[in-house]
């Protein structure tokens, strides 16, 4: 959740985000969960402890859970352009509805529609878990 509220944080005081991950190589630290006092075997197991769901409230919930997909920017081999795909445009409608709240039912029918369409467009690829 940390790295998530970074990102959250920075777009929250009004700071660009750029996504760098077309361009650069990013190194990540792999570490286990050995910490864990049950056994952790999927990364749904992690989010699923204890643990993950305090961080969780103590950064504000999902809500604050951003990604690189929530950047204002990326980074390109053609240089730097404003982050616009229908992922971003959805969560900056999904920001812009927790200070007018009336937005909030066009947010949750979008998310309800995306969600029927991802599904069928993974069914159409065979990916659907069975």
């Amino acid at each position: 959740m940390w790295d998530n509220w970074l990102i959250y944080g920075a777009r929250a005081n009004g700071f660009p985000v750029i996504d760098l991950s077309g361009v650069v190589l990013a190194v990540h630290q792999n570490h286990d969960y050995a910490h864990q006092v049950h056994a952790i075997q999927t990364e749904d197991d992690v989010w699923s402890t204890e643990e993950a769901k305090h961080n969780l409230t103590l950064g504000g919930g999902f809500a604050h859970a951003f990604s690189a997909y929530d950047a204002t920017h990326v980074l390109t081999q053609r240089g730097l352009r404003r982050n616009a795909t229908p992922y971003s445009l959805y969560r900056a409608l999904a920001m812009l509805s927790v200070s007018w709240p009336p937005l909030i039912p066009l947010v949750r029918f979008i998310r309800f529609v995306s969600k029927g369409f991802t599904v069928m467009w993974h069914a159409s690829l065979g990916r659907l878990k069975r």
